[in-house]
């Protein structure tokens, strides 16, 4: 019984301290929210406008983004009333750079940061267009034209320069590198504006900045395929400590080791970093808010006047010491129902999470098995053909051929016996039957050219392009180094259909006039370049065609030997075609 009473008693001393601190936590962020109510009930006319615009950007200040946002709106009608355009310039700026900043959102950012532009133009304030060309890079960043957002950031490099603003310089010069390496995935430019976008003296200043600094080097390393490289930077910053934003940089951070890890292929690091990830996404869920900023303006534009309630908060101090103890003991329950609410959520949420990544590893299996079932028909439909080759080449040979030159045989007999004028006619008639025997001939030899039924790969792939070559002006020139031994058969034939493929492709289509095929072997890998001088192509546009095997047909064969396909073409300049496989 004592146990329980000196249970019962620390309980309600924690939740009373837990109380007290909240109370005092809410008291110390919101206690201008009630004054500044107030004093907007009192003014009217511009005073009131910039109250309620002090009121939106406190709201905003704690992340609360819709009171922000309803707020805003009320003080750019309030402006526009006025004619106070440069107040409503202002804010409507401020209101594209948290909707813009903001993910799932509904309401588009992008008129008032038009809003924006319209003033900044009107007075040709330069200050204002530097701002509006970095928001507009900003808002275009992810999905717009790359060479547009290059345009915006550069007009700003040239305002910085004529305002003499070398942070804005910076700024735009980190934000062309992002570009660089997210975009154009240039990394080296992206690091040449890295480079000029955060100096020296400024990164020993600016905690903020070095963080930056890091991360973007850290990014680009990643984008290139340097994932070492790119964790030693991590690894620089991941116990930074900062005031601002510090959340969204750890998850930013994590994100990124994990991708690196993942693709070093440890796994152990990866897994880990997933879990400090998790735990930190969890404190920036942002969805409810955005849902309630698209829910707003919805019903700001439908409602004719917004009706405002305001709830009178009660003096909790000025109660009887009974209810503060009542109070206590309700909210200590709702405390710990809201705790074991949310374990029980998060514990559905592992199961879910379980559950989709079975789901996800058996939809892999089963995209695995029809990308099998896919290759091993083509490789049936090749042995076919290969098979059907040699049937009709011996049959060619072995049958007519054989009929052909019997007849020969017997007419060089009846000639030895005939000895009239009719030997000319039958001198003839042999002349004709030998040229048909011989282009029997030749055609068998020419069905069996196949890799199967030639001394190896390399000299077949020789005579190929010997016979290609004055097709349509174009000559094809075949280069070998390390190709000594003769390959497994059915590789061989793979290898010499591809590179048939490719260099039928070059004839249809690249209107080239010359051609190289070049074959290396070294360290049990072969490296196979196709390349031409003709027109090219655009890879994007690639996709989808059906000629012949096509290019997708190919890269899946190679990809189910275990190789790799790399495509460099460019217009006017030609196309080069890189095949490696293991062998």
């Amino acid at each position: 019984m004592l146990q329980k009473k000196l249970f019962f008693f620390y309980f309600l001393f924690f939740c009373s301290f837990f109380i007290l601190r909240a109370e005092t936590f809410i008291q110390e962020n919101d206690s201008l929210i009630p004054i500044l109510k107030k004093e907007i009930k009192k003014h009217k006319g511009f005073s009131q406008a910039k109250l309620i615009d002090s009121l939106a950007n406190l709201y905003r200040n704690q992340n609360k983004a819709d009171l922000a946002f309803q707020y805003k709106e009320k003080a750019i009608n309030l402006y526009k009333k006025l004619n106070a355009e440069e107040e409503a310039a202002k804010a409507s700026l401020e209101v594209f750079s948290m909707l813009n900043s903001q993910d799932f959102i509904k309401v588009d950012p992008l008129p008032y940061l038009k809003a924006f532009e319209e003033y900044a133009i009107k007075n040709q304030d330069k200050k204002k267009l530097l701002q509006v060309s970095f928001s507009y890079g900003s808002y275009l960043f992810n999905t717009g034209d790359r060479n547009k957002i290059r345009d915006y950031y550069k007009n700003a490099i040239e305002l910085s320069k004529k305002l003499k603003d070398s942070a804005s310089l910076r700024r735009a010069y980190a934000h062309l590198g992002l570009l660089y390496s997210g975009r154009f995935l240039d990394q080296d430019s992206a690091r040449k504006y890295y480079k000029k976008g955060y100096p020296k003296h400024i990164l020993k200043k600016d905690s903020i900045m070095l963080l930056k600094y890091y991360i973007n080097y850290a990014n680009s390393y990643q984008k290139s395929g340097n994932y070492q490289t790119a964790i030693n930077f991590l690894d620089s910053i991941k116990n930074f400590k900062i005031k601002k934003y510090e959340l969204g940089y750890q998850t930013l951070i994590y994100r990124k080791y994990i991708k690196c890890y993942k693709a070093l292929g440890d796994y152990k690091n990866a897994f880990a970093y997933q879990e400090k990830y998790n735990a930190v996404q969890d404190s920036l869920n942002l969805t409810k808010q955005n849902i309630a900023i698209s829910d707003i303006k919805t019903k700001y534009e439908t409602e004719k006047k917004e009706k405002e309630n305001f709830i009178l908060k009660t003096d909790l101090r000025k109660k009887q010491q009974t209810q503060t103890i009542l109070w206590i003991v309700v909210i200590s329950s709702v405390i710990v129902g809201t705790i074991i609410s949310l374990l029980i959520a998060k514990n559905a949420k592992k199961k879910r999470q379980l559950i989709q990544q079975n789901q996800k590893l058996k939809l892999q299996q089963t995209e695995k098995e029809l990308k099998q079932q896919e290759l091993n028909t083509i490789d049936m439909m090749i042995a076919g053909q290969e098979k059907e080759r040699q049937r009709l080449a011996e049959d060619l040979h072995d049958n007519l051929g054989s009929s052909l030159a019997a007849i020969r045989l017997n007419i060089e007999t009846l000639k030895k016996t005939d000895k009239n004028s009719s030997s000319e006619t039958l001198s003839k008639t042999l002349a004709l039957i030998n040229d048909a025997y011989q282009a029997v001939r030749g055609m068998a030899h020419k069905k069996q050219s196949g890799v199967m039924a030639s001394s190896g790969l390399l000299p077949a792939i020789k005579r190929f392009a010997k016979n290609i070559s004055n097709v349509d002006g174009l000559q094809v020139e075949v280069e070998e180094f390390g190709l000594d031994q003769k390959l497994e058969n059915s590789l061989e034939i793979t290898i010499f259909r591809i590179i048939q493929e490719l260099v039928t492709n070059i004839i249809k289509h690249a209107n080239a006039t010359e051609a190289t095929i070049s074959l290396t072997s070294h360290n049990s890998s072969l490296n196979i370049i196709v390349e031409d001088n003709g027109k090219g192509f655009n890879k994007s546009k690639l996709h989808g065609k059906k000629d012949g095997i096509g290019l997708s047909t190919i890269e899946k064969r190679i990809e189910h030997l275990g190789g790799t396909l790399e495509i460099d073409s460019h217009q006017n300049r030609g196309t080069s075609i890189i095949i490696n496989l293991p062998i």
